[in-house]
């Protein structure tokens, strides 16, 4: 929107648990998660506020966290920021 070719602003949200976390809690955390993502409940109230849901695996998500880590310090770096 603000015409910066190639760059993208993503508006996502999740759920993070503790590193370790049982993978077998982690899963069922996921389904239900999932489960509740694509109710036609949650489907419309998602709808209104003109969003949408895509859900995933929790391995889907980390690499999603990973990469606008990666993209957003690029920034950082370049705009000289720094933690005050």
């Amino acid at each position: 929107e603000a015409g910066v070719p190639g760059f993208e602003v993503l508006n996502w949200q999740g759920i993070v648990v503790p590193k370790k976390t049982p993978d077998a809690i982690v899963q069922k955390l996921n389904s239900a998660l999932l489960t509740t993502l694509k109710s036609p409940e949650m489907i419309s109230s998602l709808a209104t506020q003109g969003l949408d849901a895509a859900g995933g695996t929790p391995e889907q998500f980390g690499a999603l966290i990973k990469s606008e880590i990666d993209k957003y310090g690029k920034v950082a770096k370049q705009a000289k920021l720094r933690i005050e």
